[in-house]
């Protein structure tokens, strides 16, 4: 099993052709992928303080600050986060959570909208 985190959002307006006003003729909905993470370090990031499950149907900008944070403890101690990776790390490790969560940020960053979490 895994975890498939994306956002969906309105897209950005752009200019009308025929008189340049900022607007879109047919609302179009954009989708941004943070990608695709084994759920066997799922634990790692829930023990960090970010359980992305919970944020599933939830705007992006409440989910952006709990995965910095967390992503930032375990960048600040990425050994005592050993023992919560499943498998013994033959399918995660801390720093594979430690990227996913990085790119989340960067998801909520470049496209925000309501969080959609596939487990």
């Amino acid at each position: 099993m895994s975890y498939d985190v994306w956002t969906e959002g309105r897209a950005a307006p752009k200019p009308h052709p025929a008189c340049q006003a900022q607007h879109c003729e047919v609302p179009e909905f954009e989708e941004t992928e943070a990608g695709n993470m084994t759920s066997n370090v799922a634990p790692v990031w829930r023990a960090a303080g970010c359980d992305l499950a919970e944020f599933d149907g939830k705007h992006s900008d409440l989910l952006r600050p709990v995965a910095q944070e967390a992503r930032d403890r375990l960048v600040a101690d990425p050994r005592s986060f050993d023992q919560f990776v499943r498998g013994g790390g033959s399918w995660g490790t801390v720093e594979s959570a430690i990227d996913f969560l990085g790119r989340i940020v960067t998801m909520c960053d470049d496209g925000p909208g309501i969080v959609r979490v596939s487990r």
